[in-house]
């Protein structure tokens, strides 16, 4: 079976703002919208959809619903200080086996003090990654780039 090429075709991005009046979603919307004025997509040719964040879980088919996206391949970015690499990495899978043709990945955090003690943030955590000495995202890229080093041959 002949892979599919994968290439870049836009971007949308949104001003920072440290204190903003608009919701986490308003932004991801606004930057989707910009992209797809940017390359002449539309909403109807989004097949793939990845949000990267530290929000809730199973946070990109909540996101995917309330924006009014019908998707055929859906992703949680969820993997630290790598996650946009991974969802681009992931997205670039997706396209190359012929699942879909079309992906937007977004990403973006928005914390109101008065509620991120209630986002189950530490859900995966406990269960999957406590158990071997967790020490936050560089200690699991470590592990990768130990993998690699030692299957490759790769130094430092």
């Amino acid at each position: 079976m002949r892979r599919k090429r994968v290439c870049f075709v836009g971007y949308g991005s949104t001003d920072y703002s440290r204190k903003s009046e608009e919701p986490l979603l308003w932004y991801y919307a606004e930057a989707i919208r910009r992209a797809l004025n940017q390359t002449g997509l539309k909403k109807s040719d989004i097949q793939g959809f990845s949000v990267t964040t530290q929000a809730s879980p199973d946070y990109s088919p909540h996101v995917a619903e309330q924006l009014g996206l019908e998707l055929d391949w859906v992703l949680n970015g969820d993997y630290g200080g790598a996650g946009g690499v991974m969802s681009v990495r992931r997205a670039a899978d997706a396209i190359e086996a012929g699942h879909i043709d079309v992906a937007v990945l977004v990403g973006g955090n928005s914390f109101d003090k008065s509620v991120v003690h209630q986002r189950p943030l530490e859900y995966q955590r406990a269960n999957y990654v406590d158990v071997y000495g967790y020490g936050g995202p560089n200690s699991l890229m470590a592990l990768i780039q130990r993998l690699h080093m030692e299957r490759f041959g790769t130094t430092l």
